[in-house]
């Protein structure tokens, strides 16, 4: 959403063919994964149709309601995870002391000193 939202201006031409082209991955997807509530927004203004689909996973690293972070290390904790499933992590691609890696890093301790 680069594209609509930034201080720059994208000519008309570059927004539409982004649009459709976002358009296109939203009708293919079962589910889309956003960085925070407010790109969640951003898409919805423009394709509201998909709500369903588009979830928030804030990235913030402090305790709030709608942060994953101690959501990730109370599953990690309570697993009853049979030895024929591994568990599916997704992270940030760089670090960053506001990525809140370190989360991620203890539930993975936590879930390996299970198995």
């Amino acid at each position: 959403m680069f594209w609509r939202f930034s201080p720059l201006t994208y000519p008309e031409s570059y927004v539409n063919e982004y649009d459709l082209s976002l358009l296109e991955w939203l009708k293919k997807v079962n589910i889309v994964f956003t960085i925070s509530e407010k790109t969640r927004k951003d898409i919805l203004s423009v394709f509201p149709e998909f709500s369903g689909k588009i979830k928030a996973v804030p990235i913030s690293g402090f305790p709030t309601k709608s942060n994953a972070s101690q959501r990730l290390l109370d599953l990690a904790e309570n697993s009853h995870e049979s030895n024929d499933e591994l568990p599916i992590f997704y992270l940030p691609s760089s670090f960053g002391v506001y990525k809140d890696h370190l989360t991620l890093l203890k539930a993975g301790i936590k879930l390996a000193q299970k198995i």
